[in-house]
C-alpha cells in the first residue's frame, strides 16, 4: 500500500494553502478545474485544513456504502447544523443516526403518497395560477424563487398537515422562517474560519429568531397529534410528523428530535427540489426539440412518461442538487492502493463524476435520450440521492413533486431565457444564481386536468 503522499496536492501558499483561490459559492467549479489537472484523487489545503477530493466513482460508491461505520459526514456539518438549530437526521451520526433513521424510515413508509397526491392538486393549481399571472405581466421571472414559495406550502402539508395559506392566513407568516438557512449552513461549512462565533451578524440573529418561531409552530403541531386531535387535512392523509408522534417503543423520538427532523424535511424538500425544477426550465428553454418531445410523451403517458423522467435525470446529472459531499474517514482506508488515514477530510465530487467523459459521451450536452437506453453512457454513476445506508429518505416524495409540477408547466407554458444560462451558486444546494426567465401561456396547453 502506498503512503498518502503518492496522491498529488494542489500547490498553495505558506500559511493559507489554497484558501485564496476558493470562492465559497463556486468551490465545485474550482475542484473540477483541479481534477482535470491532478486527476480523480488530490489534496488541497485551506489554512490548516487539508482535504482529499475524490472524483472516482468506485471510491465514491464505496465511501457512501461504508457509512456510518467507516466514514461519516464532516464534523463541521454536524456542529454547524446544531449551531443553526437544525439537529435532525441530516446531522446525526453513529447510534443516534441509527435510531433516528429507523424512526424516519417507518415514518416515510407509513406516509401514503397516493393520498398526498390528492392534496398536492392544490399546489399544482396554485402553480398554474401563479405562472399564468406571471405570463400576463410579461416581465422576467425568478423561477427558483417562485418554486421555493410553492414548495414551502407543499412540504408543510406533507410534514405536519399544515397549509400555510389556509392555517396561517398569510404565507408570508411562514415563508421567511426557512429562508436563508441553507445558505448559512453552506457558507459556514466551507469557511476555514468560524467568524460567526465572534461576529454575530444581523442576518444570523434573524435566522435564530425565525428558527425559534418555527420550533414553536412545530411543537404546537406535536401537541395536536399527541392529543389525537384532527386537522382539516387528516381525512385525506396522515403527515410524517403525525406518524412519528404515533410511533411506539424504540422508534419513538423525543420532542427535540421530532422538531429537528421536521425542519430537516422542510429544508430538504425546499431548495434542492426548487433548484431541480428551475434548472429543468432553463434547459427546456434552450432546447426546443426536447420540450416538444416532453409534451408529446406527457400527453400520451401522463406522469408515467419515461421522457419526463429522462429530462429530470439529465437535469440532476448536470446540475446535481448536492454537487459536493463533505466527509471524514473514521478508520484507515485504501483508495486505489493509496493509504488514507483515519480522520482525513474528504470531499466527494458528484459534480466531477457526472461530467466525466469516460462515463458520458459529450458530457456537457443536455441530452435526455442518454437515459432511454443509449449504451454509450454509464448513467448508473449519477447519484443525485446518494447511495448506501444514507441515501435520501425523501427521494420518492421529491421526484413526485418535480414530475407533477414540471409536466404541467411544460404542457401549459413556453419559457424563454433572458440572457445566458445562470451561474451555478453553491449554497449547500447548487441553485441558479439570480436570473430571469420570460413566460408565455400556450394557446393549446394540454387538457385542464394536466397540472
Amino acid at each position: 500500500m502506498s503512503e498518502d503522499y503518492a496522491i498529488p496536492s494542489v500547490p498553495g501558499l505558506i500559511g493559507v494553502g489554497n484558501a485564496l483561490q476558493l470562492d465559497p459559492t463556486a468551490i465545485h467549479v474550482k475542484l473540477s478545474d483541479w481534477e482535470r489537472k491532478f486527476g480523480p484523487l488530490f489534496y488541497f489545503r485551506a489554512l490548516n485544513h487539508r482535504y482529499l477530493v475524490v472524483s472516482d466513482i468506485d471510491i465514491v460508491s464505496n465511501v457512501m456504502r461504508d457509512r456510518p461505520g467507516g466514514f461519516r459526514r464532516h464534523p463541521n456539518l454536524q456542529s454547524v447544523m446544531k449551531e443553526v438549530g437544525v439537529d435532525g437526521l441530516l446531522a446525526a451520526e453513529g447510534s443516534d443516526w441509527v435510531k433516528q433513521r429507523h424512526a424516519m424510515d417507518d415514518g416515510f413508509r407509513g406516509f401514503e403518497l397516493d393520498r398526498y397526491q390528492a392534496m398536492f392538486g392544490t399546489i399544482e393549481t396554485r402553480c398554474r395560477q401563479r405562472f399564468r399571472t406571471l405570463a400576463r405581466v410579461g416581465s422576467g421571472v425568478d423561477v427558483f424563487s417562485e418554486f421555493q414559495k410553492l414548495l414551502i406550502d407543499a412540504m408543510a402539508i406533507a410534514s405536519m398537515e399544515l397549509d400555510p395559506r389556509v392555517s396561517l392566513g398569510d404565507p408570508m407568516n411562514f415563508e421567511p422562517l426557512l429562508n436563508g438557512i441553507f445558505p448559512t449552513i453552506g457558507s459556514r461549512i466551507t469557511s476555514p474560519v468560524r467568524y460567526w462565533k465572534w461576529l454575530p451578524l444581523p442576518q444570523n440573529r434573524k435566522i435564530q429568531r425565525n428558527l425559534l418561531r418555527l420550533t414553536e409552530l412545530i411543537e404546537s403541531r406535536i401537541e395536536i397529534f399527541r392529543a389525537g386531535r384532527p386537522t382539516s387535512e387528516e381525512a385525506e392523509f396522515r403527515s410524517i410528523l403525525r406518524l412519528l408522534v404515533m410511533a411506539q417503543g424504540a422508534q419513538r423520538l423525543d420532542d427535540e428530535a421530532l422538531v429537528g427532523n421536521v425542519i430537516t424535511i422542510l429544508l430538504g424538500g425546499l431548495d434542492p427540489t426548487a433548484a431541480v425544477l428551475a434548472w429543468s426550465l432553463f434547459f427546456l428553454a434552450q432546447n426546443g426539440k426536447v420540450i416538444e418531445g416532453l409534451r408529446c410523451d406527457v400527453e400520451r403517458n401522463g406522469l408515467e412518461s419515461r421522457y419526463l423522467g429522462a429530462v429530470i435525470d439529465e437535469t440532476m446529472r448536470l446540475k446535481p442538487p448536492l454537487p459536493l459531499l463533505f466527509m471524514q474517514s473514521i478508520a484507515d482506508a485504501e483508495f486505489k492502493g493509496c493509504r488514507v488515514v483515519a480522520g482525513t477530510n474528504i470531499v466527494l465530487s458528484l459534480y466531477n463524476v457526472n461530467r466525466d467523459p469516460s462515463h458520458f459521451r459529450d458530457p456537457l450536452d443536455f441530452r435526455p435520450e442518454r437515459w432511454l437506453g443509449e449504451k454509450t453512457d454509464r448513467t448508473s454513476v449519477a447519484l443525485p440521492f446518494g447511495r448506501g445506508p444514507r441515501y435520501c429518505i425523501g427521494r420518492q416524495l421529491a421526484l413526485f413533486q418535480v414530475r407533477s409540477l414540471l409536466a404541467g408547466l411544460a404542457l401549459h407554458f413556453d419559457f424563454h431565457l433572458q440572457g445566458a444560462m445562470p451561474r451555478e451558486l453553491l449554497e449547500f444546494t447548487m441553485r441558479p444564481g439570480r436570473s430571469f426567465m420570460k413566460i408565455s401561456e400556450r394557446a393549446c396547453g394540454g387538457s385542464e386536468g394536466n397540472l
